[in-house]
């Protein structure tokens, strides 16, 4: 097929077309740039703002400073928590598990038989 036959095919892009398509898009990208440099203009804060926002800052961190520390018992609560709750599970499972077997060496003597 020659490059005739290709313009002719709508599904085809020559690489002269998506050339110039690419400088059209790098050109209203430069357009819309130099608009919005027009648009916004830099501001700046007011002195008061930033020495208010200064001393908040500051004030909250002495805050969190002068706060007591927690123990490591209370930083690690929930995990000591699981870990209790881990080894009474295992407890409950081995006294089953134990008299299980105690009432199976009996030979069952726990039965009532009724005739």
């Amino acid at each position: 097929m020659n490059r005739e036959q290709e313009r002719g095919r709508p599904g085809l892009v020559s690489p002269l077309s998506t050339r110039s398509s690419s400088l059209d898009a790098v050109g209203q990208l430069l357009e819309l740039a130099e608009h919005l440099s027009e648009l916004l203009v830099p501001i700046q804060t007011e002195s008061g703002y930033r020495r208010r926002l200064k001393g908040e800052l500051l004030l909250e961190a002495q805050r969190r400073q002068a706060q007591p520390q927690r123990s490591a018992l209370q930083q690690h609560r929930k995990g000591v928590l699981l870990i209790a709750a881990a080894v009474g599970s295992v407890a409950s499972v081995v006294g089953v598990v134990l008299a299980f077997v105690a009432r199976n060496r009996n030979g069952r003597a726990g039965h009532i038989v009724v005739s």
